[in-house]
């Protein structure tokens, strides 16, 4: 990443949504290049466009322009306007992707963002190996609250799904903040306790019980306060 002339420039596909992400919150324009130009298939993967389809919905006067092969976007930011949104994630990545840069400038926007994101909610490694939603639930959460992003903040899982079964449902909810709290968060500590969530889709409840059972056998060797719930599907 380097600057040009006020413009910020990226090369490569690694950090298409970290570039997007920082050039609206520094109201900078970023353009991106060399998009998979020396792979077989050039340019814009189509999970990386609905990505841009999605940044589109929660900004006002933003302009995205991608050339013809796909390797290259020049993205103007505009205003986060918040709102309501609906989305469809679609199955080439989990729910996960998307909601990870939506947390991350949900606070910023003009009035309260309500988001319903459709699509995986878990994913396995083969397709992203994106954060389930559960994990950003119960990290990403907590850590938006330590900068002062308190009330009404919400994530709630409506339908479970897999990237082989029917889309899956979340509801994200997240107020506009006047202001963002430091915070002084250099020493990790030690891992007191472990908390995990295990489900299945189309399949038995005693799978579930069994990968409970043996997680817990593997992790009570380690710390004693281990919980795993099984929420329903």
């Amino acid at each position: 990443m380097f600057a040009d002339g006020g413009a910020i420039r990226v090369r490569g596909s690694a950090c298409i949504r970290q570039a997007i992400i920082y050039s609206i919150l520094s109201q900078r324009h970023v353009v991106i290049e060399e998009i998979r130009s020396f792979e077989q298939n050039v340019g814009l993967k189509g999970y990386e466009d609905r990505f841009l389809e999605l940044i589109k919905k929660i900004m006002e006067g933003c302009l995205i322009k991608i050339n013809v092969t796909g390797t290259q976007i020049t993205f103007i930011p505009g205003i986060l306007k918040g709102g309501d949104v609906e989305f469809d994630c679609g199955n080439e990545r989990g729910i996960g992707y998307y909601l990870e840069a939506i947390m991350a400038l949900a606070p910023f926007s003009k009035e309260r963002l309500n988001c319903t994101l459709y699509g995986a909610t878990n994913v396995d490694i083969d397709h992203g190996g994106d954060p389930s939603v559960d994990a950003l639930k119960d990290c990403a959460l907590p850590i938006l609250q330590k900068f002062g992003v308190l009330a009404e903040l919400e994530l709630n899982i409506k339908r479970r799904s897999t990237h082989e079964t029917e889309p899956g449902e979340i509801y994200f909810t997240c107020p506009a903040v006047k202001q963002l709290k430091s915070i002084n968060w250099r020493d990790p500590g030690f891992i007191k306790k472990v908390r995990g969530i295990s489900f299945s889709v189309n399949r038995s409840r005693d799978m579930v019980n069994q990968m409970i059972f043996h997680a817990k056998g593997v992790l009570l060797k380690f710390i004693p306060d281990v919980r795993i719930d099984a929420p329903a599907p």
